[in-house]
């Protein structure tokens, strides 16, 4: 796919026909039109869109040059820690130039060095096409990528820093890329340090108020409602700040989307808000291939008609969703409050030794970190092994429809 997605590299041979080519340092980065490139000095520069929700600097180039000022790598994360948006943020430190993404890593980066030139993409099958590298997928992956039912529900599970092609790694959230020695690093947790938990809580409120703010200033756009809390929530900032939009659910007809649309209708009945549901057809065989070959293996899932609907239909710049919110919920707790894997899936892995000796190896990993910043395991490994994989990739796949996916919830 190429609607709204980068190419990063050393080699000056690289042409990506109808792309920018912007230069950075010795980096080439090819960029879709659509993409916003924003450069400060040369130490800093932005792909994508970025806005501090806390700060309320909604300016790019504002912060960009707020970052160029910073001396010290933990001024430029803890900057960055309190944004929003979906971007990419390359910063030169005395001797690197490193990489790190928004919150939930919905801005992708798929990384790869061969013997002579380094390269980075948002889509892998647009890296492959690009490096001109052997496709590496292995046959027990191959058999996996024609199972329906692993792709409609356990793809998201992959473990580690990998999708499908083995050559390929990809940079989880809540980590930093150093391009020269492409060495990964997690990121230091700050606002835990400053904070009291209940100066947190009234923070989250700001931070949801102002995003929706943000796009509120910055193009035309709809929020997606349905019965879960976390998109009430954004309901309620609508109401509360009395923001001119309206709310849509897509029905599938489910037995959980029609839960959904009923919720949603009675809420926006009852605070006068304006909402549409939107009655979503099957796939056509033309959406099908177009959509299909945009990707290296295309998942196909009940709210692909979504998608569909969207790119036919959809004439603002943005959609406000609540995804990524499921970090508030704990949902993988089970992992590690019961030690029973037997029933667990967790991606390709399948007895019960190869769960156990994953997650246990995880934990002796991340045992420090956790300990450090007073994480709960499950939600550290829900955010980097799996948000990673299924929030950020919906984002991606959106982008077939040229529409911005924002939710408040991509915050650090």
């Amino acid at each position: 796919m190429r609607i709204n997605q980068y190419v990063i590299t050393d080699n000056p041979s690289i042409k990506i026909d109808g792309f920018k080519t912007h230069c950075f340092n010795e980096l080439l980065i090819h960029t879709d039109p659509k993409l916003e490139v924003t450069t400060q000095k040369d130490n800093i520069c932005i792909i994508g869109y970025i806005f501090n929700p806390i700060t309320n600097q909604n300016n790019t180039e504002e912060i960009g040059l707020t970052l160029s000022n910073f001396i010290d790598q933990d001024l430029v994360l803890e900057f960055i820690e309190q944004c929003s948006g979906r971007f990419l943020i390359l910063f030169k430190t005395a001797s690197d130039i490193k990489i790190v993404n928004d919150f939930l890593g919905t801005r992708r980066v798929f990384y790869f060095k061969d013997a002579s030139n380094s390269y980075l993409s948002s889509c892998d099958k647009l890296l492959i096409e690009v490096s001109k590298k052997k496709l590496n997928i292995p046959n027990k992956l191959k058999e996996l990528a024609k199972n329906t039912i692993f792709l409609k529900v356990q793809e998201h599970l992959f473990v580690n820093n990998k999708e499908w092609d083995q050559d390929l790694k990809m940079l989880q959230p809540n980590h930093v890329l150093n391009l020269n020695t492409f060495q990964v690093n997690r990121t230091k947790i700050y606002c835990t340090k400053k904070l009291l938990l209940n100066e947190l809580t009234v923070l989250n409120a700001k931070i949801i108020d102002s995003t929706i703010a943000y796009v509120n200033k910055t193009g035309k756009y709809s929020i997606a409602l349905t019965a879960g809390i976390d998109s009430r929530i954004l309901a309620g900032s609508v109401i509360k700040n009395n923001f001119k939009t309206s709310f849509f659910t897509f029905n599938r007809n489910d037995a959980y989307v029609k839960r959904d649309v009923a919720v949603a209708k009675k809420i926006c009945k009852l605070f006068n808000l304006q909402h549409k549901t939107i009655e979503l057809k099957p796939l056509t065989n033309s959406f099908l291939k177009n959509y299909s070959s945009q990707f290296l293996i295309p998942r196909i899932l009940g709210k692909t008609k979504n998608i569909q609907w969207i790119k036919n239909n959809y004439k603002k710049d943005f959609i406000i969703t609540a995804n990524g919110a499921g970090i508030i919920k704990s949902p993988h707790n089970y992992l590690f409050k019961t030690k029973n894997y037997k029933t667990r899936n967790i991606g390709h892995l399948k007895t019960d030794k190869q769960k156990t000796d994953y997650l246990e190896k995880w934990l002796c990993l991340n045992k420090d970190y956790i300990e450090t910043y007073n994480f709960e395991a499950s939600d550290l490994f829900y955010l980097e092994e799996i948000l990673s994989k299924f929030v950020a990739k919906w984002s991606y796949e959106l982008d077939f429809a040229n529409t911005e996916d924002v939710s408040p919830y991509n915050n650090k």
